[in-house]
């Protein structure tokens, strides 16, 4: 989630992005307000991980395609 809003997203990753030094960032709800910069922690939600770990930071995010969520990359911490 977003440190500075609480909004959530997911963090997934994939050999093209390893090689890049980059994570994704996708299902973000249209209306959260996750910008470049923005401190991406887990959340209260995972039984797994505790919650306020930092993940990295987030860049290039945008609207999708289907205008119906957000999606950018994670630059890990």
């Amino acid at each position: 989630m977003s440190l500075r809003t609480g909004d959530t997203c997911n963090v997934s990753g994939n050999l093209t992005l390893y090689q890049d030094g980059r994570l994704g960032l996708d299902h973000i709800k249209k209306e959260a307000d996750i910008q470049e910069g923005d401190k991406i922690v887990t959340s209260n939600i995972s039984d797994i991980f505790l919650p306020g770990i930092l993940i990295g930071y987030a860049v290039d995010v945008s609207i999708d395609p289907d205008h119906l969520t957000q999606s950018g990359y994670l630059i890990p911490a």
